[in-house]
């Protein structure tokens, strides 16, 4: 296989192995406790098989049935009263690409208190999550088990990141494009979807989902992109902000607010001791510490980032007049911008160049985002190819710049200052306090 000059270089260097070195040596550790204890000769060993998970303790079980958490299909519906220890057990059948189906288990518990135990077998004593072929004969009688296990069906094109999402709709975290106030943020094109797809659309009532007061969210792992099961490859979901074109639909990763409504739907119990995160952030289950919005840092999220002297200076205040900010590199960096007068801002990209071949979705770690909202949870306007004169004002008086660029020819430009037309909502901000 050859490897381009430019994707040694990107392998190499420090700032990827820093990022990526602690989540690739923990998912070895899962991989290797799992696949130590996976047999499926019946190893006897098995039952006495512990999965570590860092910093938890006494962890809790997931079931289902008359002892178990309850969840809808395709809906978060939490009933506290059937809430029960972990682990969650999952049964892979053999035709199944074992190790792929462990990698996404893996990195959701890695971000999460969710502990995953393998087993060689179906259970009816140890209900959970039951991996089988899309279309292939089975090992076992599948109708034993459909009231104790969650079926997960999965095709042998299915990589790690398809997975992933079908174990997190069997956990019960739904597509984000379900959500009971999607109207106001998307339109369907109905006319272009698979017919046999159309629950895939289906909305949910608020009384029956969990949101947790969170914003809608672009760019969630769970949000179908716009030819989302298209049966045409036209258009299926519409931004109804068109700047969030690009942002829709990334399925890469988790966002943040993926990750913080999954440990406030599993995890919010774990710590004893509650702790006030600033600015979005949630406490960590696994430590139960500040787990901060990515551009916050200290011990509640309380302070914005700037330690990173290859970024230069972070936090600017605008006024009036107008003012620019202009960066370029293979960077990682976060920029604040914040009103003096505590007004709205006027952001204008003037120019921006983000090297991503076959740009239609920007890749969280490649792209230039906005976060004009004054929830910095959710995603924001991302861009990424060439895009120029990009006009955003602000919610509030607060703007964050957020630069991931793999290629050193990335670039951008842009203007700011306040702006005095209209009315600013005020919210707490550890930034101006």
């Amino acid at each position: 296989m050859n490897i381009s000059l430019s994707a040694k270089k990107m392998i190499y260097s420090p700032l990827f192995s820093l990022i990526w070195l602690d989540a690739f040596v923990n998912i070895l550790i899962f991989l290797a406790n799992n696949i130590s204890t996976y047999n499926y000769s019946k190893s006897s060993a098995f039952q006495n098989t512990i999965i570590n998970k860092r910093s938890i303790k006494n962890v809790n079980s997931i079931h289902e049935d008359s002892e178990s958490i309850l969840r809808d299909k395709r809906s978060v519906i939490l009933s506290k009263k059937y809430r029960q220890p972990f682990p969650i057990y999952y049964y892979v059948e053999n035709l199944l690409n074992f190790f792929t189906i462990q990698t996404a288990l893996a990195i959701i518990q890695l971000e999460s208190c969710l502990v995953f135990r393998a087993i060689n077998k179906p259970s009816l004593k140890k209900p959970g999550l039951l991996f089988i072929p899309k279309r292939s004969k089975l090992s076992f009688d599948i109708s034993i088990y459909s009231k104790s296990y969650r079926i997960i069906k999965v095709y042998p094109s299915d990589d790690v990141t398809d997975v992933e999402r079908k174990v997190l709709l069997a956990l019960g975290i739904d597509y984000e494009h379900c959500r009971y106030d999607r109207n106001i943020y998307v339109t369907l094109v109905h006319r272009n979807i698979h017919f046999s797809k159309l629950y895939k659309f289906d909305i949910k009532k608020s009384d029956d989902t969990k949101t947790y007061k969170t914003l809608y969210d672009y760019g969630s792992f769970m949000h179908g992109n716009g030819t989302f099961e298209s049966k045409n490859g036209l258009p299926t979901i519409i931004p109804k902000n068109f700047l969030f074109t690009k942002t829709m639909g990334q399925n890469i990763e988790m966002s943040f607010l993926d990750i913080k409504k999954l440990n406030l739907f599993y995890c919010n119990s774990v710590c004893r001791r509650k702790i006030l995160c600033l600015n979005g952030g949630f406490q960590n289950p696994n430590n139960c510490i500040c787990r901060c919005v990515p551009g916050f840092i200290g011990t509640n999220c309380e302070k914005p980032d700037i330690t990173r002297l290859s970024c230069g200076k972070t936090l600017f205040r605008s006024e009036h007049r107008l003012k620019s900010l202009s960066v370029k590199g293979r960077k990682r960096c976060v920029y604040h911008i914040v009103s003096s007068a505590k007004t709205k801002l006027m952001i204008k990209v003037t120019s921006s160049y983000i090297k991503s071949p076959g740009h239609q979705i920007c890749k969280p770690s490649n792209n230039l985002e906005i976060k004009y909202r004054n929830d910095k949870t959710t995603t924001g306007v991302r861009l990424c190819g060439s895009d120029k004169n990009i006009m955003i004002v602000s919610e509030g008086y607060h703007v964050m710049v957020i630069f991931y660029s793999l290629d050193f020819s990335s670039k951008f430009s842009l203007s700011y200052k306040n702006y005095v037309y209209g009315s600013v909502r005020l919210v707490k901000s550890a930034i101006l306090e």
